[in-house]
């Protein structure tokens, strides 16, 4: 009887843990019955904080953002050294046209 009750709390325990992973509290705690409370307890401690996971997905966000903002910042940087070399004569306006065009995929 003990076991049993000793098995019950450490589930229980398992369950505390797991609950503020992703795998969640009850699924913990199902595992910690059907299984062991250790497998339980490792399995937990095996998956993600739901914290970590949300600030990785932010930081995936801002990463997308600056990518998107860079390749904006590199088009814009390209036409003006396009413009520059047209009003240097080095490039015709066919050629700055066609260059432009190009570059914003029109």
């Amino acid at each position: 009887m003990a076991i049993f009750f000793s098995w019950i709390v450490f589930a229980f325990v398992a369950a505390a843990i797991g609950s503020s992973r992703k795998i969640g509290g009850i699924a913990t705690f199902f595992i910690s019955i059907f299984f062991s409370p250790i497998v339980g307890i490792i399995v937990a401690l095996a998956s993600k904080r739901k914290d970590q996971e949300k600030f990785e997905q932010e930081l995936l966000k801002t990463q997308r953002r600056n990518e998107y903002g860079s390749e904006y910042l590199g088009k814009s940087n390209e036409l003006y050294r396009l413009k520059d070399l047209l009003d240097k004569g080095v490039i015709t306006e066919d050629e700055f046209q066609d260059q432009k065009r190009k570059l914003l995929g029109e």
